[in-house]
């Protein structure tokens, strides 16, 4: 097995396929914003503040992988992690959050290193 496919079998299996644990696009699926809002007492952020935050990591770090000279645009991490609590927005995020990694996975199967 190469490099590569090692990377498309673990990427497949935290985002999509479910094996031992379930994939983080299966643990969102039929998530409401407001369960995804909830929090547990004493601690941070809620499921919906955490995938804004991840959407804005991983889209810079794709922008950068593309070969852009990407900046990111908030200068405060605490500002990654806003998001709004209606249902429409939370869909939004969730169709970002699919979109970023379906591009991911395509790069990386195409990627010749």
């Amino acid at each position: 097995m190469t490099a590569k496919e090692i990377l498309l079998e673990q990427f497949n299996a935290a985002y999509d396929d479910n094996g031992w644990f379930v994939a983080l696009k299966n643990a969102l699926a039929n998530l409401s914003a407001e369960d995804a809002g909830w929090k547990i007492p004493n601690l941070e952020n809620s499921i919906r503040e955490i995938l804004a935050h991840l959407n804005y990591y991983n889209f810079g770090y794709l922008e950068r992988f593309k070969g852009v000279d990407y900046v990111y645009p908030k200068a405060n991490n605490d500002a990654t992690f806003e998001s709004s609590g209606n249902e429409e927005d939370w869909q939004a995020e969730i169709a970002e959050f699919d979109r970023i990694m379906n591009e991911w996975r395509g790069l990386i199967r195409s990627e010749e290193r």
